[in-house]
């Protein structure tokens, strides 16, 4: 009795991935797309040898899934928080796992521990310094933390002169500037978000100050933060940012599953 053309073709395309057991996505192809994706980015990132063995050890174990949370990857969509990248697990060396945009962009260049401490639960942030108490007297004071001014006709010391220099650089908004110098007027140099004191000397610190847009692309709200947050935040907004954290952190203590949730301005990373 003769085969129908229907079930040869269904014959051809019942292949199985050499990697992780799922149809592949051509009659002649040894991966499915998801692994044949995975490939193809290797080669183009230049990951192979040992590298590359690991990766598809975990695939095989695992499946398609993060290194550090096991949460499904998303291997279609580039512009998804959820898209698989390759993450350096210690910034310059070698080792490089399988886990997903958002984790990455928050992960930055810290190793495993350095990104998991900055996970710890979120508590209640400390009340924040006592109005600064400007001095009395005949010598000109600077209008931001009462310290002499650097110059007799300047309105800030050094150390101001060069916080504001920076942010008429940056081009902040002219209400989202005054509100900055507000709240450093009335409580000092300590981040808006966390009321973590600044660094406001050593640029490579990561506790250096920096301007965040509170929503990205919103010039009108911007606040005063530190590098690290700055960085871990990314195109999230503030409520974004907070929602995923908090999952992480109770990944890590009860590994409870990360619930997804879609980004509002994810989109302008992707591009």
């Amino acid at each position: 009795m003769k085969t129908s053309s229907k079930s040869k073709v269904s014959r051809k395309l019942s292949r199985k991935c050499c990697i992780c057991g799922g149809p592949t996505f051509s009659p002649k192809s040894n991966h499915c797309y998801g692994c044949h994706q995975i490939a193809l980015h290797m080669f183009v990132r230049n990951i192979h040898g040992d590298r590359a063995q690991e990766i598809w050890d975990h695939v095989r174990k695992y499946g398609q899934v993060c290194f550090y949370t096991k949460i499904r990857l998303d291997m279609t969509n580039p512009k998804s928080p959820f898209y698989f990248v390759f993450d350096h697990m210690i910034p310059g060396e070698d080792k490089v796992v399988l886990t997903f945009a958002l984790l990455n962009e928050m992960k930055s260049d810290m190793i495993p521990k350095e990104f998991w401490y900055s996970l710890a639960p979120m508590m209640p942030p400390p009340a924040l310094p006592p109005p600064s108490k400007f001095f009395k007297g005949l010598a000109p004071k600077c209008l931001l933390c009462g310290k002499p001014v650097y110059a007799p006709h300047a309105m800030y010391c050094d150390g101001c002169h060069q916080f504001v220099h920076n942010m008429d650089n940056r081009r902040i908004n002219n209400d989202a500037a005054k509100k900055i110098l507000k709240h450093v007027q009335r409580c000092g140099f300590f981040c808006e978000y966390t009321q973590t004191p600044l660094n406001m000397t050593d640029y490579k610190g990561r506790f250096y100050y920096e301007f965040d847009h509170t929503i990205p692309g919103d010039k009108r709200k911007v606040a005063l933060t530190f590098s690290l947050l700055h960085e871990m935040k990314s195109e999230m907004t503030l409520k974004e940012f907070k929602y995923y954290i908090g999952q992480f952190a109770n990944f890590l203590r009860t590994g409870a599953k990360i619930k997804k949730r879609e980004l509002s301005h994810w989109y302008r990373l992707a591009q």
